[in-house]
């Protein structure tokens, strides 16, 4: 930083690309004598979040909890999106952010963490065809789904490049 003409202009002009997010979450710093001290929280809203909440009883019996299994894995009044749900809520943030702002520097995370659950957890190219959101089903397909195969072929998903393979980068010191 030290070495740019205008450092804050950069802080600025990085920071432009989350200010929706900005407007949204709230943050808490775990205090210096606490176990996690340093580490901070961030709450996201469902309004920002877009997770699905309609087939979700808050309710905590056992009967509840197995039904909304398709959805969410649940320890006691924790609530996980499983692969589909999460990427749901993540189109959704991106065509959001797109319709508010355009382009933005959350938007490019999210489509990063799209392709990795895409990649990394098996996350189908017909995981989203039955969302409700027709706008959602047409992103992903466009983007990561069955159009996008249809144009461009299928998905490699191996991870080919493991430690051990002897196809990973060599690595040179230059003491």
């Amino acid at each position: 930083m030290e070495s740019l003409l205008d450092p804050q202009a950069v802080l600025d002009e990085i920071n432009k690309g989350y200010e929706r997010l900005d407007r949204y979450y709230i943050s808490f710093q775990f205090l210096p004598y606490l176990l996690f001290s340093g580490d901070r929280i961030f709450l996201i809203p469902n309004s920002f979040a877009h997770l699905p909440l309609d087939n979700v009883d808050m309710t905590l019996n056992q009967s509840n909890q197995k039904a909304q299994s398709e959805q969410y894995e649940v320890y006691g009044n924790l609530f996980y999106p499983l692969e589909a749900v999460l990427v749901e809520s993540f189109v959704k943030g991106v065509i959001h952010d797109i319709d508010e702002v355009g382009f933005s520097s959350w938007q490019m995370l999210l489509n990063a963490w799209i392709s990795m659950m895409r990649g990394y957890l098996d996350v189908n190219n017909d995981t989203l065809d039955d969302c409700a959101d027709e706008r959602v089903v047409e992103w992903y397909s466009t983007h990561f789904g069955r159009i996008h195969e249809d144009q461009y072929g299928e998905w490699d998903l191996r991870v080919t490049k493991r430690l051990g393979s002897g196809k990973e980068m060599p690595v040179t010191s230059t003491a």
